[in-house]
């Protein structure tokens, strides 16, 4: 009789663990049909698969992006118990971004990054799905320098870009480029970043270790500002037409120069068409192009007595001088301008100012580089660099 009893017990205990399973096996194949049936929606309208052309490689995420989304809305924790399904990742809060990585710098599209020497690729392009938040923005975290062939003498200086709905950031510590999107009411986004490429310092002995810079902001290089200023209270030297006039002239690193190098203790110039490999920068005598000047020149001439070019200072004979009340026009320096072309963006450069606080500080970084609302040591009134953004109007 106990052994009946028992049996039956087992059978009912076995029953009933086979509806258990058979209940589970429903409740799986269930979710697993919504699942496959949110991710069926992925929009893939207008988007290139992933492929490589001539100059652009295409990277479509968008299936992917939507099917993790879709997916983290049966896993994430809102409280202490086991996750359900929530309606967190939907097709009302997930844009669809196309984005473009082009290697041409932002002001200059004579400088180009490439994938490599041997690939000729600049641009990539990304399809992605980004959430937004309640008040319609997205975070887009933007890849490190993707180009190995940068342009010569030039390193990157990250992701700029002319959309005024973005504003960019970055971390210190993880050296990772950030943009926040405002992107509004809309379902698609296209946004386009260029490279920035500024000038470098390259080391290529462990010797030279010691001319690299230390980390921390750079002042960004300067190059005059040379103007026609209408001048009358000084002499001014008219150059003799039939002769050619030298001055002394310093290019910086990298840049490439033609003229003469003279000797100082004999005098003795010889011709010279290089590019700077001096750090310092490197001075010649290049050919002076003005019709008069402020100060002595000098010429460079064949001396038949030695058989050589050389150096000779401009006497007072062999110029016409104006007189001291006789107005004249003189091209001189009026100041200095950061060394980049006229009317460029300044998107990815810091301005130092005088850091105001309050909603700002995630636009301002200490001299370390370190954001202002992240530990940066920035004091009211004191100096502080504001990352320089496409909307931003101040007078820099």
């Amino acid at each position: 009789m106990r052994k009946l009893l028992f049996e039956l017990r087992m059978r009912k205990v076995s029953a009933l663990r086979s509806l258990i399973i058979c209940v589970l096996f429903v409740i799986i194949g269930v979710s697993s049909i919504t699942l496959m049936a949110s991710f069926a929606a992925v929009n893939l309208d207008g988007a290139t698969n992933n492929s490589i052309t001539a100059d652009t490689v295409f990277i479509n995420d968008l299936e992917s992006d939507y099917n993790y989304y879709m997916g983290l809305n049966y896993t994430t924790i809102t409280n202490n118990n086991i996750p359900t399904y929530t309606n967190r990742y939907n097709d009302n809060n997930l844009v669809r971004v196309f984005i473009t990585y082009s290697g041409v710098d932002a002001n200059n599209n004579t400088l180009v990054g490439r994938v490599s020497k041997n690939e000729s690729q600049f641009e990539f392009r990304y399809y992605k799905y980004y959430p937004k938040d309640n008040n319609g923005y997205i975070d887009i975290e933007l890849p490190d320098n993707p180009f190995a062939s940068r342009p010569n003498g030039k390193a990157f200086n990250g992701w700029v870009t002319s959309d005024t709905n973005a504003t960019l950031r970055i971390d210190k510590d993880t050296y990772t480029r950030y943009a926040r999107v405002n992107v509004g009411n809309n379902a698609n986004y296209t946004i386009t970043f260029n490279a920035s490429w500024t000038n470098s310092t390259r080391i290529t002995r462990a010797a030279d270790v010691g001319n690299l810079k230390d980390y921390g902001m750079q002042a960004v290089p300067t190059a005059d500002v040379m103007a026609s200023v209408w001048d009358h209270n000084e002499v001014h030297y008219y150059t003799d037409p039939n002769k050619t006039y030298y001055d002394q002239m310093v290019v910086t690193q990298y840049q490439s120069y033609s003229g003469y190098t003279c000797d100082a203790n004999t005098g003795v110039c010889t011709p010279v068409n290089a590019v700077c490999q001096d750090i310092n920068g490197c001075r010649y005598y290049g050919v002076f192009t003005g019709e008069y000047s402020d100060h002595y020149l000098s010429f460079i001439e064949y001396q038949q007595w030695s058989g050589n070019m050389a150096l000779r200072t401009a006497y007072d004979n062999e110029y016409l001088r104006a007189d001291y009340n006789v107005p004249a026009y003189v091209i001189r320096s009026i100041g200095q301008k950061i060394d980049l072309p006229n009317g460029a963006s300044l998107v990815g450069y810091y301005h130092r100012e005088q850091y105001p606080g309050g909603g700002s500080a995630s636009l301002f970084y200490d001299a370390n580089g370190l954001r202002c609302d992240q530990g940066g040591a920035c004091n009211n009134g004191q100096n502080a660099y504001r990352l320089i953004q496409a909307n931003d109007n101040a007078n820099i």
